[in-house]
């Protein structure tokens, strides 16, 4: 993880797409605020905790269709 950590943090010009949940449960914290830190990252806050893909599927699909288009890719 370490290494795909400093990969991203290495990569400005990269967009990325930080999907935060609140409240979370597994990246929160110091390891949250530590995500924030790459360059070029947009961010989303979406309801969730364990499983936030089940939680709030439909959310991320349309914060991953709003970020898309903007990321000239």
């Amino acid at each position: 993880m370490a290494a795909y950590a400093d990969w991203l943090r290495s990569r400005p010009g990269l967009p990325k797409l930080f999907v935060n949940a609140e409240p979370g449960f597994f990246l929160t914290g110091s390891q949250r605020d530590f995500c924030r830190t790459w360059p070029d990252q947009s961010e989303v806050t979406v309801r969730g905790a364990h499983f936030v893909q089940e939680d709030s599927g439909r959310e991320i699909a349309a914060a991953i269709a709003a970020w898309l288009p903007g990321t000239d890719r």
